[in-house]
């Protein structure tokens, strides 16, 4: 007996009147790197982890965005050269990156701001909806996946044909190793596959990379189709290479469009929802760091004025580093009336007394540098970039300790497509003049 490519049903061409239909079978089936037939008998779902676990835990949402009401550039860094565009659409609820054919050149890069998490043992899965596009010229690249200019996996469409494509850094410098959808050893979807099924750019797609990393985990390439998540492609690399796959699994979700060689007309890539699961809940998100403002405190010359206390950044020797503050304390030495702002990215003038940025010292931390302020000049309303949590506490009340949200994303992010640190601010302001100010925070670093 062969098997029987399924139809939209979902059906082979054989019904036993006694028996489940086969397709429920061949669902039951996995396959070796060879492409031969395993049986599993444990579930029906295709649903492993690469050591051979069935998943029965469940999964952590770790990041997620839809671009319901605009581009989300708290969340999103971009990119454009002359000829690249991008633009919001409030019907279809995404963001369409558009470059001029005539323009060589031209570019739309979008990346989040923030890398995402990654935990050894628990495999992650990246999802994005994207359109590429009809009948492509050949002189225009596509890229979406998860991954930056050194690091990450990610799909290519170069026209109408696309490849699955795994950057590294491992070796010193940037290598790439491309699988073009010919070369898929789970299922090319050009019609001849295992599951019949052929692969329609032009038609909005469900894309999954499910990864773990230990330099030589498993890669793997789905299409979500018929409520399946069809498995294209898996790269193995254990037992198999040397290096790490890739330099580094911390990497940010990206998408880009470039013209590379065309010469006319208006090209688009459709970026839609994402998300990032990892699998089973966080119950040990890493390691705990802190820092304090100098014991002497940070003088606020005039009353109900705003000024900064305590700033931290990224190591700009570490800016794929995840940290992730967790809390916070404020006071004036003489415990008065205050009000207090943690903000992100507020413009802080070099004024006197600011110290030089340095690395948190005494706590086995690398990823984090802070700064502190001596008599620095007050900051306006309009400079003090996007509010993370504002409250106040009343005289009498001490060094209250505010424990932000953990349900909450307040992750360091950086801007300038991963160049530049976010900056995590405590502001203070007195109901008196002359106060001093001390502000302590606590972090945790996923290393």
């Amino acid at each position: 007996m062969t098997w029987s490519n399924r139809n939209q049903n979902n059906t082979t061409n054989y019904q036993h009147p006694n028996e489940s239909n086969l397709w429920e079978l061949h669902k039951a089936m996995g396959y070796d790197p060879q492409g031969n037939p395993i049986i599993r008998i444990d579930d029906t779902s295709l649903q492993h982890t690469s050591k051979d676990r069935a998943k029965v835990s469940g999964y952590e949402i770790v990041f997620f965005n839809t671009f319901q009401f605009d581009k989300e550039d708290d969340v999103w860094d971009e990119f454009t050269t002359a000829g690249g565009t991008s633009t919001h659409d409030p019907n279809a609820r995404e963001c369409h990156l558009i470059v001029d054919g005539s323009i060589p050149g031209a570019k739309v890069i979008r990346q989040t701001k923030n890398v995402q998490r990654y935990i050894p043992g628990r495999t992650t899965e990246a999802s994005f909806a994207v359109v590429f596009g009809h009948n492509e010229d050949p002189g225009i690249v596509k890229r979406f996946g998860v991954y930056d200019e050194n690091n990450g996996l990610f799909v290519e469409v170069i026209g109408n044909t696309i490849a699955l494509v795994i950057r590294s850094d491992a070796n010193g410098s940037i290598v790439e190793k491309r699988i073009p959808q010919a070369e898929w050893n789970q299922d090319v979807l050009n019609g001849t596959g295992r599951t019949g099924i052929t692969l329609n750019l032009a038609m909005r797609q469900i894309i999954l990379f499910e990864y773990e990393w230990y330099g030589a985990g498993v890669a793997e390439l789905k299409f979500v189709i018929d409520d399946h998540a069809v498995s294209a492609h898996k790269e193995y690399h254990a037992n198999r290479q040397e290096l790490p796959w890739t330099g580094t699994p911390f990497v940010p979700l990206r998408c880009e469009i470039e013209n590379v060689s065309s010469t006319s007309g208006s090209h688009h890539l459709h970026q839609g929802s994402n998300s990032v699961l990892l699998e089973g809940e966080t119950s040990k998100l890493g390691i705990a760091a802190s820092v304090g403002s100098p014991i002497t405190g940070t003088t606020m010359q005039s009353a109900n004025t705003w000024y900064p206390i305590l700033s931290i950044r990224l190591n700009p020797e570490r800016l794929n580093g995840i940290v992730l503050p967790s809390f916070f304390q404020v006071a004036t030495i003489d415990n008065t009336n205050l009000f207090y702002r943690l903000v992100r990215n507020a413009t802080i003038g070099a004024d006197a007394g600011n110290s030089a940025w340095t690395v948190v010292p005494d706590s086995g931390s690398t990823f984090t540098e802070f700064q502190t302020y001596n008599t620095p000049a007050a900051i306006a309303e309009v400079n003090q970039g996007s509010r993370l949590d504002t409250g106040f506490i009343v005289s009498g009340g001490g060094g209250a300790g505010v424990r932000l949200d953990r349900d909450t994303v307040y992750q360091l992010g950086r801007s300038n497509l991963g160049t530049t640190s976010d900056v995590f601010t405590i502001l203070v302001a007195s109901s008196g003049a002359n106060k001093s100010a001390i502000a302590s925070m606590t972090w945790t670093e996923q290393r």
